[in-house]
């Protein structure tokens, strides 16, 4: 398992990108743990995509993301 950098952040503070980030950790994480089934780890996929890429589509602003899994 990857060592991942643990910051403390007010989630109040934390900007689109930091978010985005936090939301996919946390459906891998369920989806690790079997909360989800095929179909539905698919659905979050697709809209996650998708929100990720029309905030991406903003000029000023870009989101990245890593896989470690794929739901």
């Amino acid at each position: 398992m990857e060592a991942q950098d643990k910051k403390s952040i007010s989630i109040e503070d934390m900007d689109i990108k930091q978010s985005l980030e936090a939301i996919w950790t946390m459906m891998n994480k369920a989806a690790s743990k079997g909360v989800f089934n095929i179909d539905e780890s698919y659905i979050l996929k697709v809209l996650f995509s998708k929100v990720s890429k029309s905030i991406s589509e903003e000029p000023s602003k870009s989101i990245t993301y890593k896989t470690s899994t794929d739901v």
